[in-house]
């Protein structure tokens, strides 16, 4: 990747005095209190990782860091239109080395650039991803980062402005978005599957703009690659009983589908089931709003979810096995 990129022995206060030189973006992003309020506009060179038509942002990545830069402005709610601040150049694609001159601003959460001119001066390519590293990603310190990262895709939903998927990488659940605009996905091919996913680290973080957990922005369909198929239909997934789902067992995937059978005893459309057998009940939170009555009996498909205090199922594709009611009628309700 051949980026011209100021030395990184440039004074932070010198950076307004300086802007028709490109900053290194990990200064820019060092900045912080008076010092980001008096950096004025600055000018930054190198690659696009991420990059939707009509996104408010982008991000570009040099050889010290990564940045998100907006180019649109978002109308307020209800109308959410975007509005783009200037003329995008028409060769601008992911892998274009640009040029960006703007404002630098606070963001939501790291600092961002608000873009002004962006002038497309190379198409290399995007570069090599980094391997993930799941101790700093929930860490939030390598917000924009090109990265990549291999698990299993546990959940898919259309929003109205993105599509989410669920992935489990080591062991931990990481939120992958992806703008409606960029493509649709075949979730009966990914979910269960083994994907590798390449895109640049986001942020969910609070209105104080505190960090509270990573998210992977991803440009379209093309950055999650199929490694290996999903061991089989959803409902070809081990049967487990209730009260074994959270039970030692040597050979079971944990990142993989189970399937559990029962009694619907509540129902949230689209958010929440309850299922029982016997004594033991189980939280189970669907893929799909399809509405379940208590008293049908269900087997669902979905993942073993631990976060809470009592084990769930995430995920999951039910099948109602029995519309009628199975609740055993005792005498005063016959009389009834």
């Amino acid at each position: 990747m051949r980026l011209a990129v100021a030395s990184m022995a440039v004074a932070w206060p010198l950076l307004a005095s300086a802007a028709s030189e490109p900053q290194p973006i990990a200064a820019l992003q060092r900045l912080d209190g008076e010092s980001l309020a008096k950096a004025g506009e600055v000018t930054l060179r190198g690659v696009v990782t991420y990059h939707v038509d009509r996104a408010e942002h982008l991000v570009v990545q040099d050889d010290s860091a990564a940045i998100w830069v907006q180019v649109a402005a978002a109308d307020p709610p209800p109308a959410g239109q975007l509005t783009p601040l200037f003329p995008l150049p028409a060769k601008l694609a992911l892998g274009s080395e640009v040029l960006v001159t703007g404002r630098l601003d606070r963001g939501g959460y790291a600092p961002r650039v608000v873009a002004k001119a962006i002038e497309v001066v190379d198409q290399p390519g995007r570069p090599e991803p980094q391997a993930i590293n799941l101790d700093r990603l929930f860490a939030g310190v390598d917000n924009g980062r090109f990265v990549r990262a291999t698990g299993v895709i546990r959940g898919l939903r259309s929003g109205e402005r993105t599509i989410q998927l669920g992935l489990r990488c080591g062991g931990r659940d990481l939120g992958v978005t992806c703008l409606r605009q960029a493509g649709q996905f075949d979730a009966a091919r990914l979910v269960d599957a083994t994907v590798e996913v390449v895109g640049v680290v986001g942020s969910i973080r609070n209105p104080r703009g505190e960090f509270l957990a990573p998210v992977i922005a991803i440009s379209g369909p093309d950055d999650v690659r199929l490694v290996a198929a999903a061991p089989g239909p959803p409902f070809a997934s081990p049967l487990v009983p209730l009260d074994r789902l959270g039970g030692f067992d040597p050979d079971r995937n944990p990142d993989h589908r189970v399937v559990v059978e029962g009694v619907v005893t509540a129902c949230l459309p689209g958010r929440l089931l309850v299922v029982q057998e016997g004594d033991v009940a189980l939280r189970v939170q669907p893929a799909f709003d399809e509405a379940f009555v208590p008293g049908d009996r269900v087997r669902a498909a979905g993942f073993i979810d631990t976060s809470r205090r009592v084990v769930s199922l995430v995920g999951a594709v039910v099948w109602r096995e029995v519309v009628a009611a199975v609740f055993p009628l005792d005498e005063s309700s016959r009389k009834g």
